[in-house]
């Protein structure tokens, strides 16, 4: 069955209410985040180097993912 776009994301989207996001809700990075309801997770976020030893520098809201392309 072919679905539109909204409503595979609504499917997927449903599967990652139990992954856990802890590092995206630290306090020291809160700020970085520009929607509150949009956050990285643990396991396949994008981690920077620290700069300076300063813990908020290793944080980018973002997740590495993988492609999957279709062969015809």
């Amino acid at each position: 069955a072919s679905h539109g776009f909204t409503q595979i994301y609504l499917i997927e989207s449903s599967n990652f209410d139990e992954l856990p996001c802890t590092s995206a809700t630290r306090t020291i990075v809160a700020s970085k985040n520009r929607f509150l309801n949009i956050l990285p997770i643990d396991t396949t976020r994008v981690v920077l180097n620290l700069l300076n030893d300063d813990p908020s520098t290793d944080y980018i809201n973002g997740n590495y993912i993988s492609v999957c392309r279709e062969i015809n």
